[in-house]
């Protein structure tokens, strides 16, 4: 399976069928949409940023051999995602860029 991963703080999401950051921008942070948390499996070896600063999400595209949760469920960090997809092998890897998630309240 194909998508774009965002990967940040406490933070996992999986597009599948998307081909860029374009596909998923408005969805990435949307608290209302349907998310899909990725893991990976011993050896699979998805990327970790140790110098992130908790503010910062990476954009990947990914190719990978993996399985789908059947059930909607709560996966990830505390249970945040309805689905999650499970990488046994990256067959190819592209960093996209890094972005910031939206201030979704504001000041008045």
């Amino acid at each position: 399976m194909s998508g774009i991963w965002v990967d940040g703080f406490e933070y996992s999401a999986f597009f599948e069928g998307a081909r860029s950051w374009n596909d998923v921008s408005r969805l990435a942070f949307d608290p209302d949409q349907e998310r899909t948390w990725l893991s990976a499996k011993d050896g699979a070896n998805l990327p970790v940023d140790q110098n992130s600063s908790g503010l910062d999400y990476k954009v990947y595209r990914l190719e990978i051999v993996g399985k789908r949760s059947l059930c909607a469920f709560g996966y990830g960090h505390s249970g945040g995602s309805e689905r999650e997809v499970w990488a046994e092998q990256i067959i190819s890897i592209t960093p996209l860029e890094t972005v910031q998630e939206p201030r979704t309240s504001t000041v008045r």
